[in-house]
């Protein structure tokens, strides 16, 4: 299981530029807002552009990780993830450590929160070290049902009620460090839609399991990713990180 800010009024502006309606095609709209600011951008949802940060200071990365098949996949087609439920990932924890050490928030969907919730607030911190980061740091679930979002004896996590992509957006202004968002493959999608996903880290278990949930929405076409960093460990995981290229 071991796993450039100023305080703007919020206001949406056309796409700069454009040779299309927003609306066509927001992607187009998101890599141009990004030529144009640089590291100062922010996106939020729907074909517009909101809350555009500008300035000096820093705003936080969105790292969607996931767990994938070798061939691609997330889960099974029922859901089932038995496939990687006992893989050993404890050669995994120094570099996920390292990865917490720059995560200030994690943001999860309602049905990854219930099963994190009833595993990780009782993990054995000494046998799993990464419990102690997950259970401490902030958490933010985005969900239309749950009332509450309890952790165990730790800080609950804030239920987020809304559109996730916009969520996720204010949130990556209220945070300066990174934010991890963990399977939630239904907000992952509106974040991969919505071109709000900074940095995509892949952890590949070495199984095929022929077909399944695809890693991300097939409807908003191409994008493509520039290779960060990879690394590959004994028991034949290898896990890979790509920032989304910006142009």
């Amino acid at each position: 299981m071991g796993l450039y800010m100023l305080h703007i009024r919020t206001r949406s502006v056309d796409c700069p530029g454009a040779t299309a309606p927003p609306q066509s095609d927001p992607r187009e709209c998101t890599h141009r807002l990004r030529r144009s600011l640089g590291p100062a951008w922010r996106w939020g949802t729907r074909g517009r552009f909101a809350r555009p940060v500008i300035g000096g200071g820093p705003v936080g990365r969105v790292i969607v990780e996931q767990i994938v098949s070798a061939d691609g996949y997330t889960a099974r087609t029922d859901g089932d993830i038995s496939w990687f439920e006992n893989a050993d990932f404890s050669e995994t924890e120094d570099d996920q450590l390292q990865m917490l050490t720059r995560v200030e928030a994690i943001v999860l969907g309602a049905s990854t929160y219930r099963m994190f919730a009833a595993y990780w607030p009782g993990a054995d911190e000494s046998a799993e070290r990464i419990a102690g980061p997950i259970n401490a740091l902030p958490k933010h679930i985005v969900s239309t049902t749950l009332k509450e979002a309890p952790w165990g004896k730790f800080t609950p996590a804030i239920v987020e009620r809304g559109d996730g992509a916009q969520i996720v957006a204010d949130l990556s202004q209220r945070y300066t460090g990174d934010l991890v968002v963990w399977g939630s493959l239904t907000l992952t999608d509106a974040l991969f839609a919505a071109g709000l996903v900074d940095v995509l880290r892949l952890r590949i278990v070495p199984v095929l399991i022929g077909t399944g949930r695809p890693l991300a929405p097939t409807v908003h076409g191409d994008t493509t990713l520039e290779l960060a960093s990879a690394l590959s460990f004994p028991h034949g995981h290898v896990r890979t990180e790509y920032h989304l290229a910006r142009s």
